[in-house]
């Protein structure tokens, strides 16, 4: 697949796991929101990292590319695949 997301170890603890969890299932969700796109390599040669806000009821906000991959049009995709999956349904842990 594409992209993906920075987490760091928190050496397991309970808060660590439920972090991993929020972060793998935020993930899958935006994933869900990607397409086909023509002339992108499929090798996982790109990384685009993309940060952004978000409020109790999933809207996005304050999204923005923190590093860009060299490809102007897959960063554009990263940040259109958010946006379409907004409002998340995904809950920020306590």
């Amino acid at each position: 697949g594409y992209g993906g997301y920075r987490g760091q170890s928190t050496g397991g603890s309970s808060r660590g796991m439920i972090a991993s969890d929020f972060a793998r299932r935020l993930s899958n969700e935006i994933k869900s929101q990607w397409g086909v796109l023509l002339n992108i390599p499929k090798d996982g040669s790109l990384k685009t990292t993309v940060s952004f806000r978000m409020d109790e009821q999933g809207n996005v906000y304050d999204l923005k590319v923190e590093e860009r991959s060299g490809n102007a049009l897959f960063d554009d995709f990263c940040v259109k695949a958010i946006r379409k999956a907004a409002p998340l349904r995904t809950v920020v842990p306590p």
